[in-house]
């Protein structure tokens, strides 16, 4: 009952759906012309701040590929050479100077490029204008302290400069310092806007910036305009170091602008930069917006009646019976499947839960059985998989491990620390199992100091060596450093009498089905345990291997 009553409640829920939707797209058409205008201004404030950013990256890539430039001539040889040589102290001679001349030409013609010596002092210059005497810049400190600087620097009354600049190091030792860099000028704004297609302007200095250094803003797409900065915005700008978005007036037309903080090498605040995007258009676009809104609001209209009837009849079923497994689930039934043939996500859905369901219950299953101590399967999913690897008929191995001393070793440290080495135990298998990463082998926790490894014995020799690799290695650090060093524990035997016992070994008994047809798990185990015993016989970490075609015959030596 309570499920056909949810059922209709869908249905009728449906049906609601429409209306409101009908409601809500007439409503919505009716304050389209209110609403829009609102909304594209904040869609453009949305564009403007990611416009900053782009632009903000643009000088980053700028600047990037000017400190790039600067490291160029910084690692060349030449450059060197007249930095360390007498050129540099009378430019006016010598194949040094000659040299570093034919190097700075291979740099486009509109880079400014200066050379300082190892006391911060220009050298050698180009396209730095006289007025610029005093550039022994924080950039400059920090290159000559072998920090590499990139970004926007002011030069004196010229404006601003984005550079790079490199130390110049032969060997561990900075000789000097060479600065690339492009003047913020018009030229520079212009290809600003080829790049990204916005409104520019610079503007740099301090709180005292009211004029543009370059700007591309324009009336008719060619004059460019003269309108002042607003001091008030500098000032909030250069106050907060955040940006400040507002609208602008330049002429006739009234701008969205963003006016962004440019920094210098230590955060000071030397420029501004402004981004507009004219009203106009957004003006525009608001009334065709308000159109289509409406089409679209007749539209939806329609379509929403037809979407609420066709979801009111194929999605209600198949959610009330994912709806009854999910219950069933909860109430811990994992054997309910859900057959569900839409063809959709819904039918997706339906597999979904029903792989999870099988999947809990292997787990719900796994985690019965797991050693609570290692979490590794039992002995029913050890049975489990070993019978069914025998049952169809596979070539396998197993490596039956028993530790060697481990008593002795409980007694002596304490069960906490004997657990320590039961973890160990399981961590040693499943590194060799990923070392010899052969498909599908399996790790198994018998109980107590007693674990299994079923593999192929194509490489089962090969994984009880790297075992007995990884655990001779291991052990050792569960033990003090003492115990290690004389390579033995004082401990009391089963008859409570003091011994010496070896540090623990690994007991390794392998045994195949390749030369005996090995019929159950009971089989197998039973010899196991015989070669095992053969294996603890020997000192030390070893393994054994059965090799018998009769286990009538001995097990000694030439067999093993």
């Amino acid at each position: 009952m309570r499920s056909t009553m949810r059922v209709n409640i869908a249905v009728k829920l449906a049906g609601v759906f429409t209306l409101v939707c009908l409601s809500l797209l007439v409503l919505v058409a009716l304050v389209a012309s209110v609403m829009t205008s609102k909304g594209l201004k904040s869609e453009a404030s949305k564009r403007l701040d990611n416009d900053v950013a782009v632009t903000l990256h643009t000088f980053d890539y700028f600047a990037q590929d000017a400190l790039a430039s600067a490291q160029m001539v910084a690692s060349n040889p030449k450059a060197l050479r007249f930095v360390t040589s007498g050129a540099a102290a009378n430019a006016g001679s010598g194949g040094a100077n000659a040299a570093i001349d034919d190097l700075l030409d291979l740099l486009p013609k509109n880079r400014i490029v200066r050379v300082f010596d190892a006391n911060g002092l220009p050298i050698k210059e180009r396209g730095v204008p006289k007025e610029v005497s005093e550039l022994v810049s924080a950039g400059v400190q920090l290159a000559l302290a072998n920090e590499p600087v990139k970004g926007v620097e002011p030069m004196g009354d010229q404006g601003l400069a984005i550079r790079g600049i490199a130390p110049m190091k032969v060997g561990d030792r900075v000789v000097g310092a060479v600065m690339v860099g492009s003047w913020l000028d018009r030229a520079f704004v212009d290809q600003i806007q080829g790049i990204t297609g916005l409104e520019v302007g610079i503007a740099g200095g301090n709180s005292r910036i009211s004029h543009w250094l370059a700007q591309t803003i324009r009336t008719d797409g060619s004059a460019r305009l003269k309108g002042e900065l607003p001091l008030a915005v500098v000032h909030q700008v250069r106050e907060t170091g955040k940006v400040s978005k507002q609208v602008v007036r330049f002429g006739k037309d009234e701008y969205l602008g963003a006016f962004a903080p440019l920094f210098g090498d230590y955060g000071e605040f030397v420029g501004l930069l402004f981004i507009g995007e004219p009203q106009a258009p957004m003006q525009s676009a608001a009334r065709q917006t308000q159109f289509s809104i409406l089409c679209l609001a007749l539209a939806g209209a329609i379509l929403a009646s037809l979407v609420a009837t066709a979801l009111s009849r194929t999605i209600t079923n198949p959610i009330r019976e994912l709806v009854a497994q999910a219950t069933a689930i909860a109430q811990g039934d994992l054997s309910k499947r859900v057959a569900v043939d839409t063809g959709d996500e819904l039918e997706q859905l339906a597999q979904a839960f029903n792989k999870m369901s099988e999947s809990l219950a292997v787990m719900k299953q796994h985690d019965q059985n797991a050693n609570p101590l290692t979490k590794l399967p039992g002995n029913v999913s050890i049975q489990a998989e070993v019978q069914g690897r025998l049952s169809s008929g596979e070539q396998l191995a197993i490596l039956y491990t028993d530790l060697d001393n481990f008593k002795a070793y409980n007694d002596k440290f304490g069960f906490e620390q004997g657990d320590q080495v039961i973890r160990l135990c399981a961590s040693v298998l499943q590194q060799a199992v990923q070392m010899v990463d052969h498909p599908g082998d399996f790790i198994g926790h018998i109980g107590g100091d007693d674990f299994i490894v079923v593999t192929h014995p194509k490489v089962a020799e090969r994984l009880a060596r790297e075992i007995i690799r990884i655990f001779d290695a291991e052990i050792p650090e569960l033990y003090p450093a003492e115990d290690r060093e004389r390579g033995y524990i004082l401990s009391v035997d089963r008859r409570g009498q003091k011994q010496q016992f070896p540090l623990c070994s690994l007991s390794i008994a392998l045994v195949t089905n390749e030369a005996r047809d090995i019929k159950d798990f009971l089989e197998l185990s039973s010899l196991a345990a015989e070669v095992k015993k053969y294996a603890k016989g020997i000192e030390g970490s070893n393994f054994a291997r059965d090799r018998r075609n009769d286990r009538t015959a001995p097990l000694d030596g030439a067999t093993v």
